[in-house]
């Protein structure tokens, strides 16, 4: 902590009188917060080992902010200019600001991130009036078609939380150290060093009783489950689920998912059936590939569901610290009109490469068909592929 007389380097934020230092480097998201707030912010207490989520860009240093953070910044400036738009993110800041329930932050900076992300590539976005009556969270307009945007924060499995609070407490000598954590103390002459190594799970920790259960497949179900029962999405228009994966697991875990968007990832280990792929286009019985392991998934995936459990959903948006990702559904009864998904495409940090999109008619069921041909032939040759 920086003291009073190096605040001026720090800047401060929108309340008057003595500030509370804050990170100029995103000064339009620090405004946000009175100098009353950001203290609050500052001085809360640590979450399963980390910082409050609005700590990071209010307080974090270069090196910890990446571009979900800035897009926060960018996404702030663009909501204000908006027709009643700083009154929408003055509604959001008590959510930035809860200590109860640090979820609630994440999820606000969601719907910023998604809110500014819309406006920049170029909708006309308005949000939704909060009901009693379930409702999306934006109607976005492109050309002629009306899209519903949903947005959800993924998490970390609670179970992980409880984990790291627990290792938390070992380090500082308040608990035992939990059950599968290593720790070592290596004395020095002058100091000694005290190490914890641990796995984590962040989408849940397999359970052993379960044949079919893995750190993938659980990915797989949980990310295929948010907001399954689509209680917000209109029966008679276009729509689109965001899902935020910038505060899922530690600091690092979200850099590392872009990869899970493809269908199947090889690497030094043998072959991983991408979870987040898996999860909107897997199929009941699909083989799941964890390197030596292959399993079964025991559910259709969010877009291959029949039924009454067919989902209404025309495009999924995957928004990753660096990398969105958007997955359309084949089956959609209301699927994106092509202004809607050129403008799409221009949303901040869009991935061309990673997305399954339908330029022309059967685009995205021939992209489909070509990975379930491979996932086919590699389960098919699994004895001769597989690593150990």
């Amino acid at each position: 902590m920086e003291n009073e007389g190096q605040q001026e380097s720090r800047g401060e934020g929108c309340a008057r009188g003595k500030s509370w230092p804050v990170n100029q480097r995103l000064p339009g998201f620090a405004s946000l917060f009175s100098s009353d707030q950001a203290r609050r912010i500052d001085r809360a207490p640590m979450f399963s080992g980390h910082r409050h989520p609005t700590w990071v860009p209010l307080f974090g240093e270069e090196q910890s902010l990446h571009a979900g953070h800035y897009r926060l910044e960018q996404s702030v400036r663009l909501i204000a200019d908006q027709k009643d738009g700083t009154k929408w993110l003055a509604a959001k800041t008590a959510k930035l600001l809860d200590l109860d329930d640090v979820n609630n932050a994440s999820a606000a900076m969601a719907e910023i991130r998604a809110f500014g992300g819309l406006i920049e590539a170029g909708f006309d976005v308005k949000p939704e009036v909060e009901t009693d009556k379930p409702t999306p969270d934006f109607t976005a307009t492109a050309e002629d078609q009306r899209v519903a945007f949903e947005v959800a924060a993924k998490h970390q499995d609670h179970e992980q939380d409880e984990l790291q609070g627990r290792i938390l407490d070992a380090m500082r000598g308040n608990g035992p150290v939990p059950t599968g954590v290593e720790h070592s103390v290596h004395q020095g002459r002058r100091v000694s060093v005290s190490m914890f190594v641990s796995e984590h799970q962040p989408g849940g920790r397999p359970d052993p009783k379960k044949p079919n259960d893995s750190v993938q497949t659980n990915l797989i179900s949980r990310v295929c489950a948010i907001k399954g029962s689509e209680r917000q999405i209109p029966d008679d228009k276009s729509a689109v689920l965001v899902v935020d994966f910038n505060d899922f697991g530690g600091p690092l875990a979200p850099h590392t998912l872009i990869d899970q968007t493809a269908a199947v990832i090889a690497g030094h280990h043998g072959f991983t059936s991408g979870a987040l792929w898996y999860a909107f286009y897997g199929w009941k019985g699909a083989p799941v590939f964890e390197g030596s392991k292959r399993i079964r998934m025991e559910h259709d995936g969010r877009f291959r569901m029949r039924g009454e459990h067919s989902s209404k959903l025309s495009a999924a948006l995957i928004v990753l610290p660096e990398h969105v990702v958007c997955f359309e559904n084949p089956e959609a009864a209301f699927p994106l009109a092509e202004g809607t998904r050129l403008r799409l495409a221009r949303f901040p940090w869009f991935d061309l490469k990673h997305s399954v999109l339908q330029w022309q008619r059967g685009d995205v069921e021939q992209q489909l068909e070509l990975d379930r041909r491979m996932i086919a032939t590699l389960d098919a040759r699994f004895d001769d592929i597989r690593w150990g």
